[in-house]
């Protein structure tokens, strides 16, 4: 049972020879002791740049708030912000490329955590992490 539940988004966009874009969404839980291990809050925002020769570069950042790991709210999990960095570009017609570097900071956070049976469990996040794609269409 989720109580409370608020969410916003805000879109702005300047246009010109410089394209910048931002999105951000937010929820807010009020925590109650039946759904101990949700989140206060979610958050997250891009920032992305088209550029005609480079190709199109974002930036994103990711919140996930602070939440109980268990049912009588006495152990907390500190919650995280994660940074990620992302790069395509059509290289042909027929050939694209893009980069992702997830997690730029390294940090160590946890996918989920929670407290069972008197023993924490943490699901522990990816580190960093790069992926690189290469794709070819034939039309």
């Amino acid at each position: 049972m989720v109580v409370g539940v608020r969410t916003t988004r805000v879109r702005t966009t300047a246009t010109g020879a410089l394209r910048i874009s931002a999105t951000t969404s937010a929820s807010s839980f009020r925590p109650i002791k039946a759904s101990p291990s949700a989140p206060r809050w979610l958050a997250g925002a891009r920032l992305g740049h088209q550029h005609a020769f480079a190709g199109r570069f974002e930036l994103e950042w990711v919140h996930v708030g602070g939440y109980w790991l268990d049912a009588g709210n006495s152990e907390r999990y500190g919650g995280h912000d994660l940074w990620h960095l992302r790069w395509q570009r059509a290289l042909s017609p027929s050939w694209h490329g893009a980069l992702r570097l997830m997690n730029l900071a390294n940090r160590r956070y946890a996918e989920r955590a929670d407290l069972a049976f008197g023993t924490f469990r943490y699901f522990p996040g990816a580190g960093r992490s790069l992926f690189v794609e290469l794709a070819w269409r034939h039309d």
